[in-house]
């Protein structure tokens, strides 16, 4: 860039910066490209659905020639299907020195720069980034398992993420469909999708896929395991649907051992959870607070505060219901058993509910959830399944419940 007066020589005051460079950003194919993101500031913005060019025609996103420049130039998508070809700038540019031998990079998405304007005075290039889309498209281009509610207002129903890190064949578990309760994932799937809870989250591969299906379980409180009666995946949401009087009553005619019984105590409640969450429309991170009042003033105005992240909410309505429902476990006086029964338990699974009475502790009627079972060895006064196959998702040695 040069500058001057009348009857004066040009002075340079500075310069525009160009690069080419191949960005690989995730698995793929996408649904779409939706933002292109350089330096907190958008770039490009629409909907790109399939491998192609962008024009991206932005000087001023920086502040001009007079500041940092802009974007300016062309961009190539690259959705990394199955058919997609060699992208004809990075065989130019890479062909010579790789014997013609340029990938096609199928299998991963990414934005090709055909060297366009990055930005200008100032050689540091800004990070880039990009907001995509895949709900209804799978990893290897198949249409989506159950596609009708795959979608929720922009993110994915989290039945569908855990059933897809349980089959993918890139990057999942590699199970089949036939290893799946698919009842059991139909009916999550419905329940989410009328709660509308949808999320929106990166795995990234620096966490083991059953740390990654633990956090979404944790998002949406619920649970999977195997059935020791169909050895299939089963996945089980926390709720209140269910009829006390039709439960299951375990007592001193079928409990062989209370191991043990604990009540949270009143000092030990929480009476405020602070929760972080994505918001997608600043695209950062924010925290909102929610408080029981009345336990505030059981502790005499002391906060009792939760802290607690959901990264995978990106709107402050879905936030706001999963920091109540924390804060609701979280300032009960809950009860926790630890107990040995005999066959007439067998039917519970993770997740299953049951009614609980001992009268030596003047317990009546006690609405309970099983949260941990063990199914020991082979004899009648155990239950009896695959630990191995429970152990995956963290079954342990002793059965236990919390109301």
């Amino acid at each position: 860039m040069s500058g001057g007066g009348k009857g004066s020589k040009s002075v340079t005051v500075g310069y525009r910066y160009y690069a080419g460079m191949h960005l690989a950003l995730c698995h793929g194919p996408v649904d779409s490209l939706n933002r292109i993101v350089v330096g907190e500031r958008t770039a490009w913005s629409g909907s790109l659905t399939s491998s192609g060019p962008i024009a991206i025609d932005q000087p001023n996103l920086f502040g001009g020639d007079e500041r940092e420049g802009g974007i300016v130039g062309a961009v190539d998508l690259v959705m990394g299907n199955a058919s997609d070809g060699q992208n004809d700038y990075l065989a130019s540019k890479l062909g010579a020195q790789f014997g013609g031998v340029v990938p096609a990079f199928r299998g991963v998405v990414s934005l090709v720069l055909r060297q366009p304007q990055l930005s200008a005075m100032n050689p540091y290039i800004k990070p880039w980034s990009a907001e995509l889309t895949r709900i209804i498209r799978r990893s290897d281009g198949s249409p989506q398992w159950y596609s009708d509610k795959a979608a929720i207002a922009g993110d994915m129903n989290p039945a569908h993420i855990i059933y897809e890190c349980l089959t993918d064949l890139t990057w999942g578990r590699g199970y089949s469909s036939a290893e799946i309760d698919d009842a059991s994932f139909r009916a999550a799937a419905d329940t989410l999708y009328a709660e509308s809870f949808g999320l929106s989250i990166l795995w990234n591969q620096q966490q083991d896929i059953e740390a990654f299906i633990e956090r979404i379980l944790q998002h949406i409180d619920g649970s999977i395991y195997v059935s020791p009666r169909t050895g299939l995946f089963t996945l089980k949401l926390t709720r209140d649907d269910y009829d006390p009087a039709t439960l299951l009553e375990l007592n001193q005619t079928n409990v062989i051992r209370l191991e043990s019984f604990e009540r949270t105590l009143p000092e030990e409640l929480i009476n405020q959870v602070t929760l972080s969450y994505h918001d997608r429309t600043t695209d950062k991170s924010v925290s909102i607070s929610v408080q029981d009042i009345a336990g505030i003033e059981r502790s005499l105005g002391e906060i009792k505060d939760a802290k607690v992240s959901y990264e995978g909410v990106a709107n402050g309505a879905l936030a706001a219901r999963l920091a109540m429902r924390d804060l609701r476990q979280l300032s009960s006086t809950l009860a926790k058993i630890t107990l040995v029964a005999n066959r007439t338990a067998a039917s519970l699974n993770i997740g299953d509910v049951f009614r609980f009475s001992w009268p030596e502790l003047r317990i009546e009627q006690l609405i309970l959830r099983v949260a941990q079972l063990s199914y020991g060895t082979l004899t009648p006064l155990t239950f009896f399944g695959p630990p191995s196959l429970i152990s995956m998702f963290g079954g342990v040695a002793a059965s236990k419940a919390w109301a």
